[in-house]
């Protein structure tokens, strides 16, 4: 990141630019494998979720009929 200043009157200006696109808001630079990385993370974090979700009612029902086959009341 590079920073020029310059004093106009009484204000202080600085100018601030980015070294790359991919530059953060500190100016470090994210590697490409960081980023695969992450995103690789990220996919693998919501299918995880997305499998939990989607078997909670299944899970709900297995319990619910044991309880029946044990002759537990559950409603």
């Amino acid at each position: 990141m590079t920073v020029n200043s310059g004093k106009i009157g009484n204000n202080t200006k600085a100018n601030i630019s980015p070294s790359s696109p991919a530059s953060g808001i500190l100016g470090h630079d994210i590697s490409r494998t960081n980023r695969v990385i992450t995103a690789t993370f990220a996919l693998a974090l919501g299918l995880c979720l997305l499998s939990v979700v989607g078997y909670a009612q299944a899970t709900h029902d297995v319990a619910h009929d044991a309880r029946h086959t044990f002759s537990f009341p559950c409603h």
